[in-house]
């Protein structure tokens, strides 16, 4: 086995043979959309260079006695070391380049420097670190110590118990966040997909000015049941393997599902759509076995998949953006926390560059610079282990 030390040799030995595929019409084409420049990509799963990940070269060790990792959400690389986030307890992790702990802050609660649901935690200006808790609509800013330094609360925010706002720094310490537009009001039975704001906002979280709409999630109307007050209302739950709207940020370029199948958008900071990429020959196919593992994963008592299969199934989970400018699009995973383990890489001109598989039971939570991963795995007690990885091929 090779490690590649880089992502800089990895990119560079795949563009050489991307280059001389890419002449190939099959392989991608470049064209415009509407005055938009658009990306097809036509290769076929079978046919993508498949990477894999190294051993861990570093683990995150947390001390018996400290807060364990649990729901591990997301974490980033800094000048200092690493950070992570506990969505089920509401801490946050600091460990030094070695991966020996530092300290720990947070914990679950409503005062300052804790947390109910951390949807984000990021770099932000001058070492400090952005925690972004989607129960209050709520970021605060830790400096490098972990001490609060203040706290802000975006406008437009969902209610707590609705779909979360996810919110992501820019270099200028603005924000930009994802609001889920859930429908109001009496609705139909069945299946309805809902929409999905990107919203920009400064650094004090007032609200500067509308990105883009998106198709949102897809929402499935049981039976109508009696409120309390006499009233009626609709019973709704999120189906797993439905419709989401999927966003990410990242060198302050705005990434976001825009239609059906697979269909990426980017965005200025203004909201002009720059680039459009696709991939036709996606595999969206939702296979009896990933349902069998996902009502094995959540409903072990025997109960049976309740909603009708999507075709196409949802295109993918997640969209990291790399250090270097390359976008990583996850195969989708169902549920709150998903366990993809094929990741699709995309250039910046959003040329189909290959695949990487980071193997059962991992959730990547980062990708840092030098061809390297973040992320945490399960045990078969799904116990959570945070490791750094590098790419091998």
């Amino acid at each position: 086995m090779r490690v590649i030390n880089r992502l800089t040799s990895v990119i560079a030995v795949l563009l050489a043979g991307c280059a001389a595929e890419a002449k190939a019409p099959s392989d991608v084409l470049f064209t415009e959309l509407d005055g938009v420049a658009l990306t097809v990509n036509t290769r076929p799963p079978q046919d993508l260079t498949r990477f894999s990940l190294s051993p861990p070269v570093i683990t995150l060790e947390v001390p018996a006695d400290d807060p364990q990792f649990f729901r591990v959400y997301n974490g980033f690389e800094d000048r200092s070391g690493f950070v992570t986030a506990n969505t089920g307890t509401g801490h946050v992790h600091f460990f030094g380049p070695s991966g020996k702990l530092r300290f720990v802050v947070g914990g679950e609660g409503d005062g300052p420097g804790e947390f109910k649901d951390i949807a984000q935690v990021s770099s932000y200006l001058s070492d400090s670190v952005l925690v972004y808790d989607s129960h209050h609509g709520r970021m605060t800013i830790l400096d490098e110590l972990g001490q609060v330094g203040r706290t802000a609360t975006l406008q437009l925010q969902t209610p707590p118990g609705r779909p979360s706002d996810i919110i992501w720094p820019l270099s200028d310490g603005g924000l930009v966040s994802r609001l889920n537009l859930r429908r109001q009001g009496a609705q139909s039975l069945g299946i309805q997909r809902t929409r999905s704001a990107i919203l920009r906002y400064d650094a004090e979280g007032s609200l500067l000015s509308s990105i883009a709409e998106i198709p949102g999630e897809d929402f499935e109307y049981g039976a109508l049941r009696q409120s309390a007050g006499g009233g009626t209302h609709w019973v709704g739950r999120t189906p797993p393997f439905g419709g989401t709207a999927v966003v990410t940020v990242g060198l302050d370029r705005v990434f976001a599902s825009v239609g059906d199948g697979f269909d990426i958008g980017e965005f200025d900071l203004d909201g002009t759509m720059r680039r459009r990429v696709r991939w036709s020959l996606a595999d969206t196919e939702v296979t009896p076995a990933e349902v069998a593992e996902f009502m094995d994963k959540w409903f072990s008592d025997g109960t049976e998949y309740p909603f009708p299969l999507p075709d196409p199934a949802q295109a993918y989970s997640d969209f990291l953006v790399a250090p270097e400018g390359e976008l990583w699009v996850s195969k989708y995973g169902p549920g709150f926390y998903p366990l993809t383990r094929l990741w699709r890489v995309f250039a910046e001109d959003g040329q189909l560059l290959h695949e990487v598989d980071v193997g059962a039971r991992t959730r990547v939570l980062g990708i840092l610079s030098g061809g390297r991963v973040l992320a945490v795995r399960l045990d078969e007690l799904d116990v959570e282990t945070v490791h750094v990885f590098e790419i091998v091929q």
